[in-house]
């Protein structure tokens, strides 16, 4: 899906409080869901996560779950 149609999709549910769940499973995707704010992420990181990547972090700030 395109990175534009992603966001307007984003911004019409948290508008409406309508949750979001994603389905990734690569540190691309999942970055690219964070950045969406989902209420989760629908299964588990298969990459490693780098040493220092602020995806953890992210994920928590934004209160997100990962349902694996």
């Amino acid at each position: 899906m395109p990175d534009d149609m992603l966001q307007a999709l984003a911004e019409k549910a948290h508008s409406q409080d309508v949750p979001m769940y994603v389905h990734a499973i690569n540190l691309h995707e999942f970055k690219r869901a964070a950045a969406i704010r989902p209420r989760a992420i629908i299964h588990g990181l298969e990459d490693p996560l780098p040493e220092g990547d602020s995806l953890l972090a992210d994920l928590r700030a934004n209160n997100v779950y990962v349902v694996d």
